[in-house]
């Protein structure tokens, strides 16, 4: 199959869209990706990009094709830009795909879901389907984030999803507590909805060198570091429990590092909260076989509480037992799995709680929790077998619009 990947975010930013685009290909399918200039998270063009020069390139036998957008810049207002940007900017850019014959566009439902508007203009003028695989759910996760209450802006916000929605053949969903959300949006009980979570893109190591003081307990925490993922509560229970040697340890960058980072400095926490930033992929197993716990936190709102983040499935694959704060779908998987120690407590005092079980936890609860963890995610989250499933949608979907 000849595949266009729509994704706003793409290679070298860091997002999982990347490892589909590579193994798509590597099954024998010929990938392309529209996209914009890299930027995320810092917000301005990676170096050695800029909107003066042909940014078109081919990274892993897959051509990426960039557009012109604005970086993400600083604030609400220069993000709407760049939201905007990218979706104007890549219809534009496909002017120079037209004679290419794709059979199928896929869309990376990351925030913004704006992001599906260039591929909604393409499928109509090149008359092919459309897949969204639905990450954030949208209008929900806009005004989680924003605290977006004027009506009017809500109002134009559920149109638009609703167009959206309505104009992909196929919706897949990371969690199923999307479905009744983007149900109500298509009307009649429909068949484009179908659950598709996020499979691990890591597998379990064996701790071959020692990366943290042997002498604490740790925790750690993979993944964007954003406002979503509540981490100023992990920051507070590290003060309340810095007596009880306990090192956090914080794998990635975000829109919200520099506050937490802010909050460590105040508190004086550098010795037992370590930021180590960015570390590439194939490293983060041995970061993970480190640890004795991994950390998972969801805001309090409605659209958390439906999420299931990548992160618990790296997680799982590593055999790391969660320690968090989480309701909703999340609670439900690490219950149903018997992988971890969670509160449905969104606050310090809940996750110093479960922590301190952690602590007291004996050897043979705590290594069932790591085995449970792991089994759990080769039977729900396997990569072959989510791939496949996904394959044979893809040829489904072709062969009905032939």
């Amino acid at each position: 199959m000849k595949i266009l990947i729509v994704s706003q975010y793409f290679w070298p930013e860091h997002f999982r869209i990347n490892d589909l685009a590579i193994t798509l290909q590597q099954l024998g399918n010929e990938v392309s990706v529209l996209t914009g200039l890299p930027n995320y998270p810092k917000g301005h063009y990676y170096q050695g990009y800029s909107k003066t020069k042909n940014n078109d390139e081919k990274w892993q036998n897959i051509s990426i094709y960039r557009c012109n957008m604005r970086p993400r810049g600083q604030g609400s207002l220069q993000l709407v830009r760049n939201y905007l940007s990218y979706a104007y900017q890549a219809i534009k850019k496909s002017k120079i795909l037209e004679e290419q014959n794709f059979d199928l566009l896929y869309v990376f439902g990351v925030s913004p879901l704006t992001s599906a508007l260039p591929a909604i203009y393409l499928k109509k003028k090149w008359k092919i389907p459309i897949i969204l695989n639905v990450q954030d759910l949208w209008p929900e996760y806009v005004t989680a984030i924003t605290g977006l209450k004027n009506s009017l802006c809500v109002c134009i916000l559920d149109k638009l999803m609703r167009y959206i929605y309505r104009s992909c053949d196929k919706i897949l969903i990371s969690s199923k507590s999307y479905e009744q959300s983007i149900q109500r949006y298509l009307g009649t009980s429909s068949d484009k909805i179908m659950f598709w979570p996020q499979y691990a893109t890591v597998e379990k190591v064996a701790k071959s060198k020692v990366l943290f003081d042997e002498m604490a307990f740790h925790i750690i925490f993979t993944g964007n570091i954003g406002e979503a993922q509540g981490l100023d509560i992990a920051i507070e229970t590290a003060d309340m429990l810095k007596d009880f040697h306990v090192q956090w340890h914080f794998i990635g960058t975000g829109r919200y590092m520099t506050k937490l980072v802010a909050m460590v400095k105040q508190r004086k926490l550098e010795k037992c909260v370590i930021f180590h930033g960015w570390i590439p992929e194939t490293q983060v197993p041995q970061y993970l076989a480190s640890a004795d716990a991994a950390l998972l936190i969801l805001k309090d709102d409605d659209v958390f509480k439906m999420a299931l983040p990548a992160k618990l499935q790296t997680y799982m694959a590593c055999g790391v037992p969660i320690v968090g704060c989480v309701k909703g779908e999340s609670k439900r998987i690490l219950l149903e799995a018997e992988a971890g120690i969670v509160t449905d407590e969104i606050s310090a005092a809940g996750l110093a709680s479960v922590c301190k079980q952690f602590l007291t936890c004996p050897k043979e609860r705590y290594d069932r929790l790591c085995k449970n963890a792991l089994a759990y995610g080769k039977a729900h989250f396997d990569k072959q077998v989510l791939i496949e499933q996904l394959i044979k949608e893809m040829r489904v979907l072709k062969d009905e619009h032939i």
